[in-house]
């Protein structure tokens, strides 16, 4: 059964990445061709204000995605954005007893229990320590490096990599 947000063009099957903020309202049929347009357009080499100077026309594909809220929607969106890229951030190294230098994340985020694409951040020492937390950030980073691990397929110098990634994707099943 083909998923209704598989479409197809010609020699092309454009959908969304899984967990993507895009989805059932937003045309990937229109869309996907849109965004290769606009990258040879700009000799492979598109900047990000030149996608959102072209989507300003309401014509555009792109314009309904990218122009679909008001200003006031619009900024608190960016401001939630720009708290999670915050968060990603920053980073802390610990300093062990053995005078080792670990360098770890501060935060990570963790879906909120009974409440599905809505998250909560916690410290990494503390979701490290809490065995069912720990077990998510794992789970995540496994599926984390499987996605890499599609992307970057083709690169022949990251064989042995993909190797041991499919070596920890089959140890956790």
């Amino acid at each position: 059964m083909k998923k209704t947000d598989d479409v197809k063009s010609p020699g092309r099957v454009y959908s969304w990445v899984p967990g993507s903020r895009f989805g059932r309202d937003d045309d990937v049929s229109r869309i996907g061709p849109e965004v290769e347009r606009l990258i040879k357009k700009h000799g492979q080499k598109l900047a990000i204000e030149e996608a959102v100077r072209e989507a300003e026309n309401p014509s555009s594909p792109l314009h309904s995605v990218i122009f679909r809220e008001d200003d006031t929607t619009a900024a608190y969106e960016h401001r939630l954005d720009l708290a999670r890229h915050l968060f990603r951030s920053v980073q802390v190294t610990i300093i062990t007893p053995e005078r080792k230098e670990v360098t770890i994340r501060v935060a990570v985020t963790r879906e909120r229990p009974n409440q599905p694409g809505k998250h909560f951040y916690t410290t990494t020492e503390y979701a490290l320590s809490d065995p069912s937390l720990r077990a998510e950030v794992l789970k995540t980073a496994l599926r984390e490096l499987a996605a890499i691990r599609r992307k970057y397929i083709e690169l022949d110098e990251l064989s042995r990599v993909f190797a041991e990634i499919n070596r920890a994707l089959r140890a956790r099943r």
